[in-house]
């Protein structure tokens, strides 16, 4: 069934308790402020669940790995954010949900947090397939808006980088020599929640 674009449609929000940017969270609260119902997926009845709901959002138990636990999370929904962990998986996991929502919610417009790296050619292999799925979300017809920051996040700092800090005063990636440019994460969220408050575009 398809999940027409309306301020009654709820907003289903992938990585509102992940560490990437801790852009998820901000994305919550600037939608709720907006006034709209929003459906957060978390892997686990736990504490961050908990808090979630006492912040005002609903909660689905889901994992991007088994599609079928993906139907009641984007059954009705008018928009969805989608950031993945730095980490393995991400292509499998677009797979699953751009499957999903194809069938039950073709017309909710998906949001993507991308990366810096994000090129086929990438030296990153986490870049390669950040843009394999991006790819993924195009072929199976849901035209994402794919927001891609050239910048890192401060939040990741430590995230990904402590050992090499620590270890040799580096913060060792594969970007190259130039400066790095930066970004807030609460920054692109915004700009994120923006564009889920939108329809989703034609072309």
């Amino acid at each position: 069934m398809a999940a027409p674009h309306s301020a009654t449609a709820p907003i289903l929000v992938i990585g509102a308790t992940g560490r990437h940017g801790g852009t998820g969270a901000t994305v919550v609260d600037r939608l709720m402020r907006a006034g709209r119902t929003v459906r957060a997926l978390v892997r686990a009845e736990d504490d961050r669940a908990e808090s979630l709901r006492r912040r005002g959002a609903a909660t689905v138990v889901a994992d991007l790995h088994d599609r079928a636990s993906l139907v009641p999370a984007v059954e009705g929904v008018g928009a969805v954010y989608f950031t993945y962990p730095i980490a393995a998986g991400i292509i499998s996991a677009a797979a699953n949900l751009a499957s999903t929502l194809a069938e039950h919610a073709p017309t909710a417009h998906l949001v993507v947090m991308s990366m810096v790296v994000s090129s086929p050619d990438s030296p990153s292999r986490l870049g390669q397939a950040q843009s394999v799925a991006e790819e993924v979300f195009v072929w199976a017809g849901l035209n994402p808006t794919v927001l891609r920051f050239a910048a890192l996040f401060h939040e990741n700092v430590l995230l990904l980088h402590e050992n090499t800090i620590r270890g040799a005063g580096l913060i060792t990636n594969s970007f190259g020599d130039a400066p790095a440019p930066w970004i807030n994460g609460d920054d692109a969220a915004k700009i994120a929640a923006t564009h889920l408050l939108e329809p989703r575009p034609t072309s």
